[in-house]
């Protein structure tokens, strides 16, 4: 399903790259993040995350600054040199800290923050296992079902394979 459409009462829970893709002006899902995240900011929309989708934005964000700035796509080269260069580590947790300023007006409007709890991991082996997911959309499948959430917005094209999640896609 087409995220512009998104008009359900329930929940949605937003996979990571939703805001990445927000940040990357270039990207040919900008503008339907965007206008979607809005939704959200406004009350609109409820939207979910967890923490660990703030770890992977933040993550995401570093290291898209990081080859900006240094001229490449070598991640290793990148998190070397942001944990040894501290001008460099303060240029890209700027962008970073926009990202944090975003979040906190989402909460504001339409957007709950959920903890991970370590008894969730047991759950989310058996999911990753059961499904071939990656831990960490592994971790968010066990997140959508402790809650009862079942919209997720993603480019990840594996959450549509899963029961009891409707797949909204930019």
């Amino acid at each position: 399903m087409n995220l512009a459409q998104f008009d359900q009462p329930e929940p949605i829970f937003l996979d990571a790259n939703i805001f990445v893709y927000h940040f990357h002006h270039d990207s040919p899902y900008h503008p339907t993040c965007t206008a979607f995240l809005r939704r959200v900011a406004l009350g609109e929309l409820s939207g979910v995350i967890s923490t660990l989708v703030i770890d992977e934005v933040v993550y995401a964000l570093l290291i898209h600054t990081g080859s900006h700035v240094l001229q490449t796509t070598k991640v290793s080269l990148i998190k070397q040199r942001l944990t040894h260069e501290p001008a460099l580590a303060r240029q890209c947790y700027a962008k970073a800290r926009v990202a944090w300023d975003l979040l906190a007006k989402l909460r504001q409007g339409g957007m709950r923050v959920l903890e991970v709890p370590f008894d969730l991991m047991e759950d989310a082996l058996r999911l990753g296992a059961a499904h071939g997911l990656l831990p960490r959309d592994a971790m968010h499948y066990a997140v959508c079902l402790r809650h009862r959430i079942h919209h997720v917005a993603s480019r990840d094209a594996h959450f549509q394979r899963l029961p009891h999640l409707q797949f909204w896609s930019p």
